[in-house]
């Protein structure tokens, strides 16, 4: 399966090209996995193609050798660096593995390996399953100080808010690159694939837009003005809505979830459009956060709707994301103390 990250044009130029992998270890368990390489400029996709081609077989070579299926879970960071020194090219910026696990098997989580640069993650009661955003205002264990009034909890996830926004608005960009203008068929057992859709963020909290400039100015220019500030503004609604669940559903007192999202989001969004669009998604009981945030974009778009499922369907690993994301900020502003009595 081939991602491709913007545009329909045969000729047009990609920052990176990912494959799945699937192959049976000499234990004959089938083990799959995603290799993404990136490149330090953007390369014709017949360039792209070559490379990513060979990262995939080097991947498969791998897996096709490891003794034991299970060996090789959790090993990510490894095999990206290997694949990486086998890559002749000179321009590509990095190889990425991810999501390495046995198929059509339930296994015990891979043992914790955490690549010399990573930073393990704060133990917190309950354990917390890392979510693929690995956002920086989230990684901090320290993101909301104990104690906190509600202005100040509101002013720690301004920057949480806005890298969710990002993070949707790219990830909802990406996935209608996909399944609309490139009409993607989806295998629904390969849903999981893209878990990894929308690149990690290494920019300081609230900055991810501005590190993925380049890429939403040609889908401006693609898509026009007002096109890209009305899913601007669905994805802060999008944003805002995991931060209301997640407050509401922590046992927070309403008037305490509603003084704290009210003051987030009015800083995070000046104008307002996210408080105004709040509603449909609360109220959308007869449809999944995913399938509104499709319908809404095909809509603005102008988009054939019948591919709403198939949208739906990229998309919601990214979605999920966020809500394992705003689920641990809830867990952190109630072990903060700030809960009513």
């Amino acid at each position: 399966m081939r991602f491709w990250p913007f545009g329909s044009d045969k000729e047009a130029d990609v920052e990176f090209a990912s494959r799945v992998v699937t192959a049976s270890a000499q234990d004959g368990a089938t083990v799959r996995g995603k290799v993404s390489v990136h490149f330090g400029a953007p390369h014709k996709k017949d360039s792209a193609d070559e490379l990513a081609d060979r990262a995939a077989d080097l991947l498969r070579q791998i897996f096709e050798a490891a003794r034991s299926g299970a060996g090789a879970l959790g090993t990510e960071a490894d095999l990206a660096a290997k694949i990486h020194e086998a890559i002749p090219a000179n321009d590509v910026r990095s190889v990425e593995v991810v999501a390495v696990h046995l198929v059509g098997d339930t296994v015990e989580p891979p043992p914790n390996r955490h690549p010399p640069s990573s930073r393990p993650p704060a133990p917190q009661p309950p354990p917390r399953r890392m979510s693929s955003s690995q956002m920086l205002a989230v990684r901090d264990s320290r993101l909301i100080p104990e104690g906190a009034p509600p202005e100040a909890v509101a002013e720690a996830i301004v920057p949480l808010l806005r890298d969710a926004k990002t993070r949707t608005l790219v990830g909802l960009l990406r996935a209608y690159d996909l399944t609309v203008l490139r009409h993607l068929d989806l295998d629904p057992r390969e849903s999981g694939d893209f878990g990894e859709l929308v690149p990690q963020s290494t920019a300081a909290p609230g900055h991810f837009e501005d590190s993925r400039g380049e890429e939403l100015a040609r889908w401006e220019a693609k898509l026009g003005d007002q096109a890209m500030l009305a899913l601007r503004d669905e994805s802060a609604t999008v944003a805002s809505f995991f931060l209301h669940s997640n407050l509401a559903g922590s046992g927070l007192d309403p008037k305490l979830v509603v003084n704290i999202l009210d003051r987030a989001a009015t800083k995070a969004f000046p104008g307002g459009a996210p408080q105004a669009n709040l509603a449909r998604y609360l109220q959308g009981a007869s449809a999944s956060s995913a399938a509104e945030l499709a319908a809404r974009a095909l809509s603005i778009l102008e988009q054939d709707p019948r591919r709403v499922d198939a949208l739906a369907t990229v998309i919601t690993p990214t979605l999920q994301s966020l809500q394992d994301d705003f689920a641990f900020v809830a867990q952190q502003i109630m072990l903060s103390g700030i809960r009513s009595t």
